[in-house]
């Protein structure tokens, strides 16, 4: 079974404002692709502040429609325009 990495990040919790809150722990969030059903696919994996995990699976049309959204959203908010 090959699994290959493609995303791992921590994403910050929320205030009751909606606005980034250091403070919390967060959830890691993980992309990667792997051969679990001896089929490749993408997976989207969610790990809690309490370390319950979370999968998703993605067909290549959800992969494909969540990439242009980030795509638009990023670029909607300008964040292509700052440097890093």
């Amino acid at each position: 079974m090959a699994t290959t990495m493609y995303y791992e990040e921590k994403l910050s919790g929320l205030t009751h404002s909606a606005t980034a809150d250091p403070k919390q722990r967060g959830r890691i969030v993980e992309i990667y692709i792997s051969s679990y059903s001896r089929e490749h696919h993408i997976y989207l994996k969610h790990t809690d502040e309490l370390g319950k995990e979370t999968f998703s699976i993605f067909t290549k049309k959800q992969a494909l429609e969540l990439r242009d959204a980030m795509d638009r959203a990023v670029g909607y908010l300008g964040y292509d325009q700052e440097k890093a």
